[in-house]
């Protein structure tokens, strides 16, 4: 975008008005913000267990810190969480809002208890799930 302020170029010649000053103005992309107006978005991962019960998470801001955000019990992944007035800052205006889309991550790798658990915590649910091999195969591929 093209930024024009009129009448505060260099003079003009033989005496004439300042001519107009332009800027180029550039914005780069942040790493971790998306913008939208004065508000900004980001993402936070969690665990299942964090969702399901609740928790307390840290959130970085645009100032370079971090803040504490309160997941609710039973969030939904992508669920967004909105903390009010850590978006942008307009000189003599007002602020904007930075929303967390939390992301509910799946572990990869369980360990045995881990499983077990997480078996016993299906079937208390009547949940089908594919239950842990057993024997020599189940030692190599599970």
């Amino acid at each position: 975008a093209m930024l024009r302020l009129k009448g505060e170029g260099e003079a003009g010649a033989n005496g004439g008005p300042n001519g107009d000053f332009y800027a180029q103005i550039r914005i780069i992309h942040h790493a971790d913000f998306d913008r939208l107006g004065l508000d900004l978005a980001c993402e936070a991962k969690i665990s299942f267990s964090q969702a399901a019960l609740g928790a307390k998470i840290k959130v970085p801001t645009i100032k370079s810190e971090t803040v504490e955000a309160t997941v609710p019990a039973g969030v939904q992944s992508h669920t967004l969480l909105r903390l009010k007035g850590l978006g942008i800052h307009r000189e003599g205006g007002k602020t904007g809002d930075e929303f967390v889309r939390v992301i509910i991550e799946t572990p990869q790798y369980l360990s045995a208890k881990e499983r077990e658990l997480l078996e016993e915590l299906a079937k208390i649910r009547g949940e089908s799930v594919a239950t842990a091999k057993k024997g020599v195969l189940g030692k190599i591929f599970g």
